[in-house]
């Protein structure tokens, strides 16, 4: 629309190439915003292990790193796509229909949260003993689990709305507050029992957050969730979740086999080499959350070729970034663990290497075209695939 007839050739309007760039321009800021927000929150993650491991003890790190694994498991199992979900369903949705999908996805949350609480109540004889014993009293844990898988939504719901700059807020004030909250009580108490309690406190603070957000952007009028509504909603984000879930159990899977083979202290080490993976990881998925949305919309225009487009540039921009960063850690892996970690964590830097190379080959991202293209069936056989010969 909007073309001119000009003797052979075919010219675009001025006013028509200034939309194009300010969309261009809005986007690449959109990223940016997105990323500096990650880049903070990463920071603040790398930050907390580094003061943990000064203030405690070998074994209670790795029973810090036991409580985590046991809540991003809990969500991982769980999530199935429906919070990334509204990433693709916000933007091209009437008024209405945000509000039934946001009421949807608040719903879901909360019967997830309350149901992995259950199993964490009931599931004494499957987890290892040490998750058992780990909190003190047990139900600082179940009740950790329950805000924060109820909480999940606020990770993306901004995003999903449009609101770029209310997002990296969220990020930023919850990464801070983490982060001032655990290593406070540390540096405090010296008491890793006291962490876990901060901790429930923390996640009863970002749970707030999200009724917050909700109630004044869309309303606290939750709609019930209708069959065909609900359907719909995982109809598309059941097999991008269960791709999802795939990747990240092979991450858990790993660190799982190694709490339940071996000491929280062993756990310690190993999380560490993970460290370094996330902190990359982060910046990766950031620039994803901020093109997926835009990609929906373009793909609903029936402009393909700009969703293209938009993903290619991300990948760009992420390998420019990631390239230069593994090899610098694969040389220096050494000096910097024992300056990050101290030298008692030094041989976590085997397993660090190892996973930079895992990075190198992960840099180009296809998750989000395939989304757009609601390829979710294929997404997740490829993963079933990956899973089974990784674990």
């Amino acid at each position: 629309a909007g073309l001119h007839w000009s003797g052979n050739r075919h010219q675009v309007p001025a006013s028509a190439l200034d939309s194009i760039m300010k969309k261009k321009r809005s986007t690449r800021k959109d990223a940016i915003t997105l990323a500096q927000a990650t880049a903070v929150k990463s920071a603040l993650q790398l930050l907390t292990p580094i003061a943990l491991v000064r203030l405690v003890d070998q074994t209670e790190f790795g029973e810090y790193r036991l409580f985590w694994l046991v809540a991003n498991t809990a969500t991982m199992l769980l999530q199935l796509g429906v919070d990334r979900s509204l990433l693709y369903f916000l933007p091209r949705s009437t008024e209405e229909e945000r509000q039934q999908f946001v009421s949807q996805t608040l719903v879901y949350f909360l019967g997830a949260a309350v149901f992995a609480s259950l199993l964490l109540v009931g599931g004494g004889s499957i987890l290892p003993e040490s998750v058992a014993s780990l909190t003190e009293p047990q139900y600082i844990l179940t009740a950790f689990v329950l805000l924060w898988v109820a909480s999940t939504p606020i990770k993306v719901l901004p995003n999903a709305d449009g609101n770029i700059g209310w997002q990296a807020r969220v990020i930023i004030i919850v990464a801070t507050l983490r982060a001032v909250i655990v290593i406070g009580a540390a540096l405090l108490t010296n008491d890793i029992q006291i962490v876990f309690l901060s901790l429930l406190g923390w996640a009863a603070l970002q749970w707030a957050l999200l009724l917050y957000y909700v109630a004044t952007r869309h309303g606290l009028r939750i709609r019930i969730p209708t069959a065909q509504g609900f359907s719909r909603q995982l109809t598309y984000a059941l097999p991008f979740g269960v791709s999802r879930l795939f990747g990240g159990a092979q991450r858990q899977g790993e660190q799982w086999i190694v709490a339940y083979l071996f000491s929280p202290a062993s756990l310690a080490i190993f999380s560490i080499g993970l460290s370094f993976k996330v902190v990359l990881t982060l910046i990766r998925g950031s620039l994803g959350n901020a093109m997926l949305p835009r990609m929906s919309k373009s793909s609903a225009g029936g402009d393909m070729v700009r969703a293209l487009e938009l993903n290619s540039r991300g990948n760009i921009a992420v390998v420019l970034f990631m390239a230069p960063t593994v090899a610098f850690i694969w040389v220096f892996g050494e000096p910097l663990v024992r300056l990050l970690y101290t030298q008692t964590y030094i041989d976590a830097v085997p397993v660090l290497r190892i996973y930079m190379l895992t990075l190198l080959i992960l840099s180009t991202e296809l998750a989000t075209v395939l989304m757009v293209l609601e390829q979710g069936r294929h997404v997740a056989k490829v993963s079933l695939i990956v899973f089974i010969g990784s674990l």
